[in-house]
């Protein structure tokens, strides 16, 4: 188990892509369901339970849709496995990071500052990391892999907003 983090936090650093992952459908299942559960406990910051756990299950499912899109267009689609669960895996690396910015930031004075600054960082860290395994899993350049990335963020974004109630 030590192996398969060491690996994960390696392609959260771009070190290694995701072909490093094995293709195991148990850890792609235990991924995702992990996936899942981070959001939920990220979520719960400013939602209730029953809105957190949909949120969180739209956030996971448009991940896995999205990437089998890309992958499918890029007639990769067998590097799902291995796409998805290095996606998933480091996004649950930064929601640990990002519960605690989330906790900072509700207990409001100056720690809001440094919450909104570290959670700018977890977000563009994010950012690269999905550039970087989209890069290797799709074959194309790093500048592509930035595209998709963002692309990719801003849809997930975006649909994930029609499934959340308006702010208050």
């Amino acid at each position: 188990m030590g192996a398969l983090f060491r690996i994960i936090w390696q392609i959260a650093l771009l070190r290694q892509g995701p072909q490093a992952l094995p293709a195991s459908s148990a850890l792609l299942w235990l991924a995702l369901g992990s996936h899942w559960l981070i959001g939920v406990l990220l979520g719960l910051g400013t939602l209730p339970l029953e809105m957190a756990m949909l949120s969180a299950l739209v956030g996971t499912l448009l991940m896995v849709a999205l990437v089998h899109g890309l992958l499918l267009l890029h007639r990769r689609h067998s590097r799902a496995p291995q796409t998805l669960t290095a996606l998933a895996a480091c996004e649950i690396l930064l929601g640990l990071f990002a519960i605690p910015v989330g906790v900072w930031f509700n207990m409001g004075g100056g720690l809001q500052d440094i919450a909104v600054l570290l959670s700018l960082a977890l977000f563009g860290w994010n950012i690269a990391i999905a550039a970087h395994i989209l890069r290797h899993a799709l074959e194309v350049s790093p500048g592509m892999g930035f595209l998709f990335a963002v692309g990719y963020t801003l849809v997930a974004i975006s649909l994930g907003g029609l499934f959340l109630p308006p702010a208050a």
